[in-house]
């Protein structure tokens, strides 16, 4: 995996490391399906044991959840809540990570009609090279809360994304005042393939306000753009 050196020597700002997944199918890039107008687009979908599946809800309804099953496996993007509290902004994304082959179907809980089908095959390429052009994606970055208690038994909250295959994930947390950036900590951590939730402290930030700028490396060096998100210390 990618380190840069300048970074290595640096503490990691999230308080454990995130344990390492299954990596990818290496040249593949993430399979993204759509949600709109009352149906996932494509409705099946062809994939190789260890890709990743992104769902983006692209609105103008929003409503909806991706909840299924398969060999070993269930999902479901809004676990616990009652379908009639679905809310989601266009754009939002989930993702998940398919590791064992077989067939996979799900639904929306509210609207039974949306239904799609994910077919996992074996990986059969038997070990042969990949060279690896296709850049990791890095969607549904989050801090939760968005505005943080540094004084609380447990000050901070929750760095949450999703990552389309095993990558380095590094980037800065900076002070902004009168739109100037200052870089105060340095983020340097593993990501696992699929869904990532990382303790997130600020206990020894000052308060005010501040920037997350994340961007996820893969083993070839492939880059992810640059992701920035706001939060608030207290």
């Amino acid at each position: 995996m990618r380190r840069a050196p300048a970074l290595a020597a640096l503490a990691a700002l999230a308080a454990g490391a995130v344990p390492a997944g299954a990596q990818a199918h290496p040249g593949h890039g993430a399979v993204n399906v759509g949600i709109s107008l009352y149906s996932f687009s494509p409705p099946r979908i062809d994939i190789v044991v260890n890709d990743v599946v992104f769902w983006t809800w692209n609105g103008p309804d929003t409503d909806h959840s991706v909840t299924g099953s398969g060999p070993g496996k269930t999902f479901d993007s809004d676990p616990g809540t009652p379908p009639d509290r679905f809310s989601h902004r266009a754009g939002d994304t989930f993702g998940e990570q398919f590791t064992r082959p077989g067939t996979y179907t799900y639904l929306c809980r509210k609207h039974d009609s949306m239904r799609g089908t994910i077919v996992v095959s074996p990986d059969t390429s038997g070990g042969a090279p990949v060279i690896d052009r296709i850049a990791p994606q890095m969607v549904g970055v989050a801090l939760v809360p968005a505005r943080m208690c540094r004084r609380c038994a447990r000050p901070g909250g929750r760095l949450r994304f999703t990552l389309s295959e095993l990558a380095d994930v590094e980037g800065t947390v900076s002070r902004v005042r009168r739109g100037r950036r200052s870089v105060v900590r340095h983020i340097a951590l593993e990501g696992r393939a699929g869904r990532n939730d990382i303790r997130f402290s600020v206990a020894r930030l000052a308060p005010g306000g501040y920037e997350v700028a994340l961007r996820a490396y893969d083993s070839a060096d492939n880059a992810s753009p640059l992701v920035r998100r706001g939060f608030t210390v207290r």
